[in-house]
């Protein structure tokens, strides 16, 4: 009897454990989309908007825009890679250079934390935005 139940309960314990998992797979399908927020540029916090999208091959692919000394700068995020569970990476690039940039996204992937730097430097800035 308990022999049957411990096969039981490891039988039950193995059919939901990959729901765990399948969670964690959906993220990346919610993280397209369109967040506003802050990047700072010189040292500044300037509106931003960036947004995510895919591409028909479905890799990551990325636009965005901040008010910099009352211009409109827009760049564009590519070669995205996925870091961990809610975190990507990609690179950027504007008409003041390139660089990296990394994102966290929070659980419901309704925003993201990030930061960015420039080529070549080591100092980061924030990159943040909320759909």
């Amino acid at each position: 009897m308990f022999k049957s139940f411990c096969l039981m309960f490891l039988i039950a314990g193995c059919q939901t454990a990959p729901q765990k998992r399948t969670s964690y797979e959906n993220w990346q399908s919610k993280v397209t989309g369109i967040y506003k927020g802050i990047i700072f540029s010189d040292e500044i916090e300037s509106p931003g908007i960036t947004k995510i999208y895919k591409d028909a091959n479905g890799n990551f692919k990325g636009d965005y825009e901040f008010i910099d000394k009352e211009a409109k700068i827009a760049g564009t995020l590519y070669d995205f890679q996925v870091i961990s569970p809610l975190q990507l990476k990609c690179r950027w690039r504007d008409k003041y250079g390139t660089g990296d940039l990394s994102m966290s996204f929070n659980n419901s992937v309704t925003k993201f934390n990030g930061s960015w730097n420039a080529d070549g430097k080591e100092k980061k800035y924030p990159w943040n935005g909320t759909k």
